[in-house]
């Protein structure tokens, strides 16, 4: 089979996925464990604990089941004859939670979280724009060999015939070193054993700075305000691109653009570029960077990126053009940026990770399944064939002898 064809066969395997990031794809997460937790199993994770990783994926598919029950989540994986059935009294168990405590979950960063995801779309354009590569993005991957795991690619790309991983990282105060941390090599560790077709991986390590209009060139001025720095930058950091991203005013993002109004817009940088208001939302005059991503956390905005531009440009006739093909109108939000250093690491020899550590995955697994079904069926009389039924819709591989374990701890 040609390097094509394997990249083909993913394609096809995985087609239906839910895309990364919607809350299908979200939700989904919360019954396996994924690539960036594997580090908190395997102890590789300076952050996070397995304990403190268990309290969240309870969590999370408590709130899964609320949802649900509030019909709020479309397209629920849970079969449309799943009904308690009238049988016999000694056919069904009485369900009984007692919920643990959830007392000191540590919080992710909204605002790292968010930066991170914004310049996601920005490392893949600078990566197939420089390597002449095509980047294949997938949903959260789960497989028979390893039910109780799941992971969510970056990309997966062709590159000198060899069918490559794609993990980014744009940290939001870490400076890349040159170095990958052990966490993110347990994750990419955890990806290749996955998707046995993957022959190496690629680490791209993005150092993303906020700047303002005026400071989009090579030049090597940048937002230093926001987000602040833990150490100086290094003297060899210097700007490899730059571009910018827009942000377009609709009703879903109308939260963040209510401050630019006739009376308070002169309060903040901007451009006028045609009948356009163009809101510099990176330039540390305004302050807004911080603000955006705690909105963007909470909203679907619709942004468009940018090339990467390699050299000094007329930004001002790039942006131009751009907002008439995408035909916007009004008020804008920009968002311009530089990269001060893009690093690409190259993984190739890896040992299978996962094949050591599925015991305590599926031990780690079982409990979040314990808790989450005694949450869903408290106080309810419930027959086991539908307690079957509800935990094998929410991963058609897991295997019978660990649903039936499930079942018989839960009654």
């Amino acid at each position: 089979m040609t390097t094509l064809d394997k990249l083909n066969t993913l394609l096809e395997r995985f087609n239906d996925l839910p895309k990364q990031g919607s809350q299908e794809w979200i939700h989904s997460k919360c019954h396996t464990i994924g690539g960036s937790e594997i580090s908190c199993i395997n102890g590789t994770n300076a952050y996070q604990n397995s304990d403190e990783l268990l309290k969240r994926k309870i969590r999370d598919g408590k709130m899964k089941v609320d949802m649900e029950m509030s019909n709020m989540l479309d397209n629920v994986n849970i079969p449309d004859n799943l009904m308690l059935r009238i049988l016999e009294d000694d056919e069904l168990c009485l369900i009984e939670y007692h919920p643990p405590s959830t007392e000191n979950i540590p919080e992710v960063s909204v605002e790292a979280t968010e930066w991170g995801k914004l310049f996601e779309q920005t490392s893949i354009i600078y990566y197939e724009q420089t390597e002449n590569v095509k980047i294949y993005e997938f949903g959260s991957i789960t497989s028979e060999k390893y039910p109780y795991n799941s992971y969510s690619p970056d990309g997966i790309f062709i590159k000198d015939d060899t069918l490559f991983l794609l993990e980014i990282k744009n940290p939001f105060r870490r400076i890349p070193n040159g170095f990958i941390k052990a966490d993110y090599e347990s994750q990419m560790k955890a990806g290749l054993s996955m998707v046995p077709e993957l022959e190496g991986a690629i680490f791209l390590d993005m150092f993303i700075r906020c700047c303002s209009m005026v400071q989009m060139n090579m030049s090597n001025d940048f937002n230093d305000q926001y987000p602040s720095l833990y150490r100086k930058l290094p003297n060899k950091f210097k700007t490899e691109f730059y571009g910018y991203i827009l942000v377009e005013y609709s009703e879903e993002s109308a939260n963040f653009f209510e401050h630019f109004d006739e009376e308070s817009i002169d309060n903040y940088s901007h451009e006028t570029m045609g009948n356009n208001i163009l809101i510099d939302i990176g330039c540390p005059e305004n302050n807004l960077m911080k603000e955006y991503l705690e909105c963007r956390h909470k909203r679907n905005y619709t942004e468009y990126y940018s090339i990467s531009y390699l050299k000094d440009v007329n930004i001002r006739s790039e942006i131009k053009n751009h907002i008439e093909i995408l035909e916007l109108s009004g008020i804008i939000g920009i968002i311009p940026f530089k990269c001060m250093r893009a690093e690409k690491i190259e993984l190739f020899t890896f040992e299978n990770m996962l094949d050591e550590l599925q015991p305590k995955v599926r031990d780690f697994i079982m409990k979040v399944y314990i808790e989450v079904t005694k949450y869903r069926f408290h106080g309810q009389k419930v027959s086991k064939d539908d307690l079957y039924k509800y935990i094998k819709a929410s991963n058609k591989y897991l295997p019978d002898d660990f649903i039936q374990d499930v079942i018989e701890l839960i009654t």
